[in-house]
């Protein structure tokens, strides 16, 4: 399966939102507070819940791309040049199994 076709089946299956480039809401995703930096991933996953962290880590992997993990309203520290940025801010709680 190629990348294109992985991230359209991502998009399918969670329950957040999957922008990509072009999308209206992928430049205010992709902000950081240090306006020198200017990353452009791939795509961000906005992360609605457990599965959907599960599915973005997974397409990571087999597609074999870089993850960067922003877990906060802070987004200062989250600039590594990533193809892949998974914000979790959205998700209300999180529990350990």
């Amino acid at each position: 399966m190629t990348v294109e076709q992985s991230v359209d089946t991502l998009a399918l299956s969670v329950r957040g939102h999957v922008l990509r480039a072009g999308d209206d809401a992928f430049d205010a995703a992709r902000h950081v507070w240090n306006g020198m930096i200017d990353r452009r991933p791939k795509l961000i996953v906005r992360c609605a819940g457990a599965a959907d962290v599960i599915a973005a880590v997974n397409l990571a992997r087999e597609q074999k791309l870089p993850l960067a993990v922003r877990a906060g309203g802070t987004p200062r520290f989250w600039v590594p040049p990533a193809r892949i940025r998974r914000p979790i801010s959205t998700m209300r709680g999180c529990s350990r199994c």
